[in-house]
């Protein structure tokens, strides 16, 4: 009895963690703050997009800061650290430096005077010529086991590339010539804004350590790491400033394009909200109806929407004595062979009429209703051409960003950027699609599930759209 006591209490316990770790995850997705501490541009619309996610996600921003807010506290909490001996200011070549950080000597500036190091250090901020070849260095464990807390760079001037003209900071101005380092400023900044759980990808864990030293060294409150493994895509990247560039570009429409590696595009390709939090990345898609795309007299029937699951529901299906036929079913068509014409039954194909250019222009069938479905090579969908109006759509299928499944350190992305990541062509849906809220989800009769975009709501001569969905059978 003991035993089973001491079990539910454990249970007790776990589920307990559980809902206070869930707790403090909905309270952190409340806050966004933007890193960026160097002179960058950061996209307006970036900043919306962040905001948008959040209420996609069921998550009301409360609050947007930006570390650039505290620029004057890192600097200070520098100081300090120099002050105490725990940072120096170095001048040494960057290959002479990582030389010796490789075979764990000592810098040979990392014993300056402390007077000497905060004299620098005032200069630089000053922007003094004579100093733009200085950085500060933590002074930590120069023979450490872990790189990262090997004397790290902890405030510098930016670095500009070959013919790369200086600019200001997108926040701040020129106010700042010299910028707190990421590793730096986020273990402070947390700290300063009252943040008790920082969310990092196990890509950062290898910086737990740094991230506590600092912390200690300025006796700050402690900030409380959660890591979590990222999951990682293939032909694709998720740099903002490599997305920046493909939006840029014209490559695809904007941060929302159903080929961007974002939740705005994901959910324009198909993913649902819960897949999305649940993370089943697996083929989870339930079609809400089933279209078909393209007989004496028009006539209307209701049919199921999918005949094997009756709790769909029924739509409309209209006949007519002309129909019309995917090109390249008919194509395949032989004269006096039998096919079916879905939810209508079989017929015989009488007649074919080819152009010149070998387009088929069109087909007489007779119909063969006691014909037997199962004995049929081929089964045709089709759309009765009157007795209902029909909707034109465009069908998009969408392929990956690069060539190559993940980038190398020193791969130049631009070069396997995928030339041809989008394909579309027109159709003629049947009227029902003309109930379709925007963010449906259909499976067009052999053509596999689609995202309903509705473009004539937003232009009313605009054509609405069929975003491919991928179910892993087909492209990415």
């Amino acid at each position: 009895m003991n035993q089973k006591r001491q079990m539910r209490q454990l249970a007790k316990g776990i589920l307990a963690r559980w809902a206070r770790q869930g707790s403090i995850l909905k309270q952190l997705l409340r806050a966004r703050r933007f890193q960026r501490v160097v002179q960058r541009k950061r996209s307006k619309n970036t900043k919306i997009l962040y905001s948008k996610t959040s209420i996609f996600l069921d998550s009301k921003v409360q609050r947007v800061t930006y570390t650039s807010d505290y620029f004057e506290q890192p600097y200070q909490l520098c100081q300090r650290l120099i002050s105490d001996g725990n940072a120096y200011a170095e001048d040494i070549d960057i290959k002479i430096h990582k030389n010796d950080r490789r075979k764990r000597l000592p810098s040979v500036r990392r014993n300056r005077p402390v007077s000497e190091n905060l004299k620098i250090f005032e200069e630089m901020r000053k922007g003094t010529e004579s100093c733009k070849q200085h950085c500060i260095r933590a002074c930590i464990s120069f023979d450490s086991n872990y790189g990262a807390m090997r004397d790290p760079i902890i405030y510098r001037f930016p670095r500009w590339k070959e013919g790369e003209t200086a600019q200001p900071h997108h926040r701040t101005g020129w106010t700042w010539t010299i910028y707190p380092t990421y590793d730096f400023a986020c273990p402070l900044v947390d700290s300063i804004e009252g943040v008790i759980h920082a969310l990092r990808t196990t890509e950062h864990a290898d910086r737990n350590e740094q991230h506590a030293w600092f912390k200690k060294a300025l006796n700050m409150r402690h900030v409380h790491l959660w890591d979590f493994a990222r999951i990682n895509f293939i032909r694709t990247f998720l740099s903002e400033r490599k997305l920046c560039k493909v939006i840029e570009s014209g490559r695809v429409t904007g941060w929302d394009d159903p080929r961007m590696p974002t939740v705005r595009g994901i959910l324009r390709r198909g993913l649902t909200i819960n897949t999305l939090r649940t993370q089943q990345w697996k083929r989870s898609i339930t079609p809400e109806s089933r279209l078909s795309v393209a007989p004496v007299r028009p006539a209307t029937r209701l049919d199921l929407n999918i005949p094997k699951n009756p709790a769909v529901g029924t739509k409309a299906v209209t006949f007519a004595d002309k129909l019309y036929m995917d090109q390249a079913d008919v194509a395949l068509f032989g004269k006096g062979e039998e096919i079916t014409l879905m939810a209508c039954g079989n017929a015989f194909v009488r007649h074919i009429t080819k152009s010149n250019d070998g387009f088929m222009t069109d087909v007489v069938v007779e119909l063969h209703l006691e014909g037997d479905v199962g004995r049929t090579d081929k089964k045709i969908h089709w759309l009765a051409a009157h007795g209902s109006d029909l909707i034109q759509a465009g069908l998009w299928e969408f392929d990956n960003l690069l060539t190559k499944d993940s980038l190398e350190k020193d791969d130049d992305f631009e070069c396997f950027l995928n030339p041809n990541t989008a394909t579309t062509r027109n159709v003629v849906l049947e009227s029902n699609s003309a109930t379709l809220a925007e963010g449906d989800f259909i499976q067009l009769e052999r053509k596999g599930y689609f995202a309903w975009i509705n473009l004539s709501r937003r232009a009313p001569m605009a054509k609405s759209s069929c975003f491919k969905i991928p179910t892993g059978s087909t492209k990415a």
